[in-house]
């Protein structure tokens, strides 16, 4: 599956709740930079595994990490077919 900037980026509008995008990303443990760029569907190739972990961690609204690998079109270390 390729990654899905668009549905990504909605995901992470929801996953940010009433918080500003800078509080987001500090929130996160991420650039503010690499927060918009995300958001803004600038970034061409998936975010990896561990971003996506950070991004989980800290959503509002009931965004989980399945929801953001599933459309990053990146799966879990345990989730990987042999």
């Amino acid at each position: 599956m390729k990654f899905n900037k668009r549905i990504f980026s909605l995901l992470l509008e929801q996953a940010k709740g009433d918080r500003s995008w800078r509080q987001f990303a500090m929130d996160c443990d991420i650039s503010y930079i690499q927060m918009r760029k995300l958001a803004l569907g600038g970034q061409e190739n998936s975010p990896r595994p561990k971003l996506i972990g950070k991004i989980a961690a800290n959503a509002a609204n009931g965004i989980t990490a399945e929801d953001l690998f599933f459309c990053s079109g990146v799966y879990k270390e345990e989730e990987k077919k042999p």
